[in-house]
């Protein structure tokens, strides 16, 4: 499904939902598409909120199709979806890495895990030749089924899903340059600290999440093989992981979350 016709499948649910789910457009990707938002009601306190983003790896198109498909059905009406809304404020962020979907290889569309962004440390304000934060894929290459097990797209970009900080406000702009360039050359810009918010992709989705305030996040991955459990390894097509942080320490502020 591309872009294109995930936007129109989106403002047919919205026709079809008579009023129940408006669509609205939370920000842009890097390439400028954009970021939909589809709300199944308003931010009320009094109901349980739920978020749903799929897609943020731009490989892994069966999320966003699941997403449709219980997006269609909460339009429909009835009894059963008419008690759920009535208790649940359900919003939607149904393809949250449109770059990486939509990326071309070889003339053809190529779907990939990362984003499409080159690093340009001055842009935000750092010294020119600040290395990247330790998720950038400067080369635009991943694994592949074909190609000897490894493709070269040729297009940089980040691994969004890497991009999140647990301080929310969090912008590098804010920050003295130097303290901010210091840990990015340093030994510890490695996967043992959170991301920076570099992605206009992770901004948009925490601004919908700072919006709605959700009791419930899911982030929907498309996985090729999960094993029951850990002592059981038949295969199973659907894994819920819920993942509980260590305490994490801002390394810029010390602050703990």
């Amino acid at each position: 499904m591309t872009n294109e016709q995930l936007y129109k499948e989106l403002q047919k649910i919205e026709h079809a939902s008579k009023g129940k789910m408006t669509l609205e457009v939370a920000g842009t990707s890097n390439d400028g598409y954009p970021l939909y938002v589809e709300k199944f009601g308003e931010n009320d306190p009094k109901k349980k909120r739920v978020l749903i983003t799929s897609q943020i790896h731009g490989n892994e198109p069966l999320t966003t199709e699941a997403v449709v498909e219980l997006m269609q059905k909460l339009s429909t009406g009835g009894n059963e979806v008419s008690k759920i809304l009535d208790e649940v404020t359900i919003w939607f962020m149904p393809r949250i890495n449109p770059d990486g979907t939509m990326n071309q290889y070889e003339g053809k569309q190529y779907p990939t895990r990362y984003t499409h962004q080159t690093w340009d440390p001055v842009s935000f304000g750092l010294p020119e030749g600040t290395k990247a934060p330790w998720y950038y894929n400067s080369d635009g290459s991943e694994r592949a089924q074909n190609n000897n097990g490894w493709v070269v797209y040729g297009i940089p970009g980040f691994d969004q899903n890497r991009d999140y900080n647990p301080n929310l406000d969090f912008k590098v702009e804010d920050f003295d340059p130097e303290t901010i360039a210091s840990f990015l050359n340093s030994r510890d810009n490695n996967s043992n600290v959170g991301g920076l918010f570099v992605t206009p992709e992770a901004r948009a989705v925490t601004k919908v999440f700072k919006e709605l305030r959700p009791d419930v996040y899911l982030d929907l991955h498309h996985r090729g093989f999960n094993r029951l459990s850990e002592e059981d390894s038949r295969s199973v097509s659907i894994q819920v992981a819920a993942v509980v942080a260590d305490p994490y320490t801002d390394p810029f502020t010390g602050k703990q979350y």
